[in-house]
C-alpha cells in the first residue's frame, strides 16, 4: 500500500512544504501531537482552546499528492511534477521483413485521471507511472512550467 502524503509551495519561504491538508484553507499540517491518554493524534487540547498542530500556509492551487511512485533517480513523484519517460514505437521494416522498438523521450505533467496517476497522455501513454520506462522528474508546473513548452 502506498503512502499518502502531500505537498504545497509557500512562496514566501520559496519552498515546499509536506504535511496534511487540513481545514484552513491554503495550509497543510506539518506537526501534531499525539495524546497518550487518549491514544489518538488530536488537534487540540481537551477544551478545544489551543491547536496543537503546526500549520503551513501554502499557495493556493499547489496542493499535490504522493503518487507512490519514485522515479529512477529516487525522488518522490507528486501530482503537479513534470517527468521524462521513454516512449518505445513499433514500427514493421518491410526490408527486412522485421519489427524494429524505436525509443525516444517525452516529458509530461503527472495527472490524476482514469482513477490513477499518469503522465503523456498526449503520446497515447494510458499506463500508470509505475509502469513507465526510465521515469525521471526533472521540474513541476510551479516552479518550471516553461519545460512544458518546450
Amino acid at each position: 500500500m502506498r503512502e499518502i502524503k502531500f505537498r504545497g509551495f509557500n512562496k514566501f519561504k520559496n519552498k515546499w512544504i509536506y504535511g496534511y491538508p487540513c481545514d484552513k484553507p491554503n495550509a497543510l499540517i506539518t506537526e501534531f501531537r499525539f495524546d497518550e491518554k487518549l491514544d489518538e493524534f488530536v488537534c487540540c487540547d481537551a477544551n478545544c482552546r489551543q491547536d496543537i498542530f503546526r500549520y503551513e500556509e501554502i499557495e493556493e492551487g499547489t496542493l499535490d499528492q504522493f503518487t507512490g511512485v519514485k522515479d529512477k533517480n529516487r525522488n518522490e513523484i507528486y501530482e503537479g511534477d513534470i517527468v521524462k519517460f521513454a516512449v518505445f514505437d513499433l514500427s514493421f521494416d518491410s526490408d527486412e521483413n522485421v519489427e524494429k522498438f524505436e525509443k525516444r523521450y517525452e516529458k509530461d505533467e503527472v495527472v490524476f485521471a482514469n482513477g490513477r496517476f499518469i503522465a503523456g497522455i498526449e503520446y497515447g501513454s494510458n499506463e500508470s507511472l509505475a509502469l513507465m520506462q526510465e521515469l525521471e522528474v526533472i521540474g513541476n508546473i510551479y516552479e518550471n512550467p516553461e519545460l512544458l513548452e518546450e
